[in-house]
């Protein structure tokens, strides 16, 4: 059985830009303001800011509504209001109560999601941890996804560790990771995950839908719908579970 490699996203530090950085300015908008300066310190958002020009900076803060034109980098944010970003978000750390919308592609090393997150191209990053609702549209790299909310991702999702309460509809395309935990979350009946393919050595499953699982040791918990399970080591099913066809393959 073929095995997909995993590698993790490094987000190296540019000491020499971080000495300019501490040389750089803080910001503060309380209405409206329209900014073409590229380097800050700090900037706090509690009105409304459109931003014309790469941005880099240290810590940003947006209780309001903020928009930036082009490539948006930074060590932290915190959002409890809006943010759009028309290109590509590079951030050490993101924590989202808000609304947060990149048009670009994202690299995030740990997002912290209570909100809504939302990304029209591809993710990479270290960890995501949600109990809000992500929507990515391309494929998702990361080392591990923690959510007790709902997802939606259009392409491949590569992790080390997937571990998901699901609430509401889920969905990804493919899956790919070394250990699995997924379980139905509290509340709606309509509460499931569909994917087309998981491949997982390790993998605890409910109320999943899939064409093919493949992996080493897989047990199906309740409410599931599989076409077909390839595995390695044990598979275990459920009786309100079905499986439509399941083979062990023999290692060579």
């Amino acid at each position: 059985m073929a095995k997909r490699a995993y590698r993790g996203v490094r987000f190296p530090e540019n000491r020499a830009a971080v000495s300019t950085m501490d040389k750089a300015k803080s910001l503060l908008v309380g209405g409206y303001r329209r900014v073409e300066e590229m380097r800050f310190k700090r900037i706090v958002v509690l009105g409304t800011a459109d931003f014309s020009a790469d941005v880099e900076g240290t810590q940003c803060l947006v209780l309001g509504t903020c928009k930036f034109d082009k490539l948006l980098a930074l060590r932290r944010i915190m959002v409890l209001g809006t943010v759009t970003v028309a290109r590509d978000l590079q951030v050490q750390n993101l924590v989202n109560p808000g609304t947060f919308i990149v048009h670009g592609h994202a690299q995030i090393k740990s997002l912290v999601n209570k909100g809504t997150f939302q990304s029209y191209r591809s993710y990479a990053g270290s960890s995501i941890k949600s109990v809000g609702t992500v929507a990515i549209s391309g494929n998702v790299r990361l080392d591990r996804f923690f959510s007790r909310g709902s997802f939606r991702i259009g392409g491949a999702l590569e992790t080390d560790r997937f571990d998901a309460r699901l609430r509401g509809s889920c969905f990804a395309r493919e899956i790919y990771s070394n250990r699995a935990n997924i379980r139905i979350g509290s509340g709606e009946p309509g509460n499931r995950l569909e994917t087309q393919r998981l491949q997982v050595n390790y993998l605890y499953a409910e109320h999943t839908t899939a064409k093919l699982i493949t992996g080493t040791d897989i047990e199906i918990g309740s409410g599931c719908s599989i076409d077909r399970i390839e595995y390695t080591g044990t598979l275990k099913i459920h009786p309100s579970s079905i499986v439509r066809d399941s083979e062990k393959i023999m290692r060579s």
